[in-house]
């Protein structure tokens, strides 16, 4: 009996002891924040433990998990973006140098007279009088360089006569100024004015050689100036079959 009381006893103070180391515990904690200070701090630490256990490590994947496939979306779209204008640029280049680069067609211009480089000119089409004739070296100072329409165009295969002033004052009006072609007409070639032709341009006359033009002068100086083209046959050595070869051809 005394030893089962002894146990007893030994049990109880063990109880007691713990019981006391208990008490003393519990209120250390108290002092510190009390019962609800304790309670907030074990919340506080079960939250934590779920942020950063399964809801932390979801939420923080799904954030950066959405920002990085955004980022990436935009990076992808500006690099679609950018590739798909730099290839519809190559493509436009690509087919701009593909097309054959135009060519002017060309045309051949005798232009004669008055200027002081005679002869046949290529020029490109569409060109004007006036660049045919800077191509033959410009007007000689002799030159009417008002007689010809300048801005008309010019065709190939065309002729271009530019008179003198005093061969201007006896010639009937350019053709391109009439019908805007820019052409010299060639079925009705300018008449020549027996009253104030020179030797030369008498020559041009069917039958008339240089020594007839000579006596026309000679007539002209003597008897002063032609009344009608009939005129002419007083002249010797012109008569009605010389006077039917020109007579389409003078005028006064």
């Amino acid at each position: 009996m005394n030893n089962l009381r002894s146990k007893w006893m030994k049990a109880i103070i063990t109880a007691a002891l713990m019981l006391s180391a208990g008490l003393c515990y519990s209120c250390s904690r108290w002092e510190e924040g009390g019962f609800y200070g304790i309670m907030e701090q074990e919340t506080l630490s079960l939250t934590g433990e779920e942020l950063s256990g399964d809801g932390g490590s979801s939420g923080d994947g799904g954030f950066s998990g959405g920002s990085g496939s955004s980022g990436s979306g935009n990076s992808q779209g500006s690099g679609g973006s950018s590739e798909a204008g730099s290839s519809s640029m190559d493509g436009s280049s690509a087919e701009n140098a593909s097309q054959p680069a135009e060519t002017k067609a060309l045309c051949y211009v005798h232009i004669c007279g008055a200027v002081n480089a005679p002869g046949v000119y290529e020029l490109e089409e569409g060109s004007r009088v006036y660049q045919a004739v800077e191509a033959a070296g410009g007007f000689l100072p002799e030159a009417d360089e008002g007689y010809l329409n300048l801005a008309a165009l010019i065709s190939d295969g065309m002729k271009i006569t530019v008179l003198t002033r005093e061969e201007a004052a006896s010639a009937p009006a350019w053709e391109g100024e009439i019908g805007g072609t820019g052409q010299q007409e060639a079925a009705a070639p300018a008449k020549v004015n027996i009253n104030t032709a020179t030797q030369d341009q008498l020559m041009t006359l069917k039958g008339i050689g240089e020594a007839r033009a000579a006596d026309i002068i000679a007539y002209r100086q003597e008897h002063g100036p032609f009344r009608q083209i009939e005129d002419i046959m007083q002249v010797s050595g012109i008569k009605e079959a010389a006077f039917a070869k020109i007579k389409d051809d003078i005028t006064v």
